[in-house]
């Protein structure tokens, strides 16, 4: 059973990116490192210990969940239950930048991966274009703030 959390919060998001993370059934140290030099635990409202709890917890959910000696790391219920949990636009962009980070992390985005991505994104109602045009504007946005101090 998926635990659940508050409605576009932190956790909501974080598990959404262990989700990502573990999508190929690895977690490249470059993908922690892009998370790091990203600043993507501030994106996400976690710092790096508490991403860990919620990452830990999505792993202890999966095993629970698991049938014999098998763990579906992509189940679209699953996921579609994760993806729910973010109905704000905004927080939806931020967890797709994320997500984009860490798929080029490695340079070598799994089929897997983008097919994850692909499916996040008609979830959210994102098309390519959609996306990048809003992720642009959210970084102009951040780039705005930091300019003012």
């Amino acid at each position: 059973m998926l635990r659940t959390y508050p409605k576009n919060s932190p956790e909501a998001i974080g598990r959404i990116i262990a989700m990502a993370m573990i999508t190929d059934a690895k977690v490249d140290a470059r993908e922690i490192r892009a998370l790091d030099e990203s600043n993507a635990w501030s994106t996400m409202g976690l710092d790096r210990q508490e991403f860990a709890v919620v990452a830990r917890d999505y792993l202890r959910d999966l095993t629970a969940s698991s049938t014999g000696d098998t763990i579906r790391l992509v189940d679209v219920e699953r996921i579609n239950a994760m993806l729910d949990e973010i109905d704000d636009r905004d927080t939806r962009l931020r967890a797709c930048a994320v997500m984009l980070e860490i798929f080029s992390a490695d340079r070598e985005a799994a089929d897997v991966e983008w097919a994850v991505l692909t499916h996040v994104m008609q979830r959210w109602s994102f098309t390519p274009e959609t996306l990048r045009r809003d992720l642009a504007g959210m970084r102009r946005r951040q780039a705005r703030v930091l300019s003012r101090h």
